[in-house]
């Protein structure tokens, strides 16, 4: 018949018998051979297919993955459209709006390198990433009455401030200094809107440590600072009087201390004109060297009970003894005794120290044959010298 075809199997080195075709005439023509065990027909797909390397799973998450430089990757987020309603005739809301944008490097799905990125509320950094985060040298703009305005330009880490930056903030106020975990920590410099300035430690946000701070008016402290108020001793200078407080600060307020006539150099050329000069009122307190000294002691050690560092602080039983032999050696009435005589001072108060401690300690504050001390000093000897 014409459809006939010999699927006799040929043998060894035996040509394959030809597949026979049939045009739309009737006749008969003879097609490529075909083998028995091989498909009656193949697909160009099939053999591209066959043809190409086998590659799992994981190399084809490696081929998709984002790296090198892009172009333009942008975030987007689903709409609330809990209030909207339908419009007869009008296409659905479309449920997506941007979310931001990112120009820039990429290793593995995640930013790295140098990049640009976009939020949705405006803001914009600029600058160095690593696995996804801010990280390096980097610049951050907020939106501020339709302009972009630099917020903060400086170090990072893992996506917060660390290191050195400098940051201006929507009231006015300008910091330049050092960041730890997002936060002022170490030393910086601060200018307020209202025209002042401080310089000095911070630590969380606050200032703290050794500072100076500057009013718009011109008064100045120079002095400690603890949880962002004045805490320890400091000098506070009044422009308006020329007169300076030197002293305790305890809770940023002043507990015991001295005023006097600031000198030019301490005024640093700011001393109001003669006229409004104004005398103190004379002071006639009993040994007020004494009772001074007495009362820089009980604060020091007060602040001392309150705070967690691991310094001795003695009792109100304690304290009494060291006053008392204190006032003993102090025959002048003066407030202070000779720095040599504070082991001796010790082992009559039958404290557990050792004088070659004691001289360690002498040698380490540069004390000589004629170095005084007062009570609130000699106490601070004695917590230290326990607290090793």
């Amino acid at each position: 018949s014409a459809w006939g075809a010999n699927f006799t199997s040929p043998g060894k080195g035996a040509r394959a018998a030809p597949t026979l075709q049939r045009r739309t005439n009737g006749d008969a023509v003879e097609a490529s051979p075909q083998t028995p065990s091989g498909p009656m027909f193949t697909s160009s797909k099939m053999s591209e297919a066959s043809r190409r390397p086998h590659r799992t799973l994981a190399m084809r998450e490696r081929a998709a993955e984002r790296n090198g430089a892009r172009r333009v990757v942008v975030d987007s987020r689903r709409r609330d459209l809990s209030d909207h309603l339908p419009v007869p005739g009008e296409p659905p809301a479309f449920p997506f709006e941007s979310g931001g944008s990112y120009v820039g490097e990429w290793r593995r799905d995640r930013k790295e390198g140098f990049g640009k990125q976009t939020w949705s509320d405006g803001r914009l950094y600029e600058g160095e990433w690593r696995d996804g985060k801010r990280h390096g040298k980097g610049s951050l703009w907020t939106r501020s009455g339709g302009k972009l305005v630099k917020n903060y330009a400086g170090d990072w880490d893992r996506g917060r401030k660390s290191g050195l930056g400098v940051q201006r903030y929507a009231n006015g106020d300008a910091y330049e200094g050092e960041y730890a975990a997002g936060e002022r920590h170490g030393t910086g410099s601060m200018r307020y809107a209202d025209g002042g300035t401080y310089e000095g430690g911070w630590a969380r946000n606050k200032r703290s440590g050794l500072g100076v701070y500057e009013a718009a008016n011109g008064d100045r402290f120079e002095g400690h600072w603890c949880d962002g108020v004045k805490e320890g001793p400091g000098r506070y200078f009044y422009a308006s009087t020329g007169k300076i407080y030197e002293g305790e600060w305890v809770d940023g307020a002043p507990r015991c201390g001295s005023f006097r006539d600031a000198t030019p150099e301490e005024a640093n050329g700011t001393l109001p004109s003669a006229d409004e000069q104004f005398s103190l009122p004379a002071l006639s307190l009993l040994e007020p060297e004494a009772l001074l000294a007495k009362r820089v002691a009980e604060l020091r050690q007060l602040r001392a009970n309150a705070t967690e560092d691991v310094v001795r602080a003695f009792s109100e039983d304690e304290l009494a003894v060291l006053r008392h032999v204190f006032t003993l050696e102090d025959k002048q009435k003066a407030g202070l005794v000779p720095a040599v005589r504070v082991g001796y001072l010790l082992e009559r108060c039958r404290l557990p120290v050792d004088a070659v401690s004691v001289e360690r300690l002498l040698g380490e504050l540069g004390a000589d044959d004629d170095t005084r001390v007062t009570l609130a000093e000699f106490v601070d000897m004695a917590a230290l010298l326990m607290s090793a």
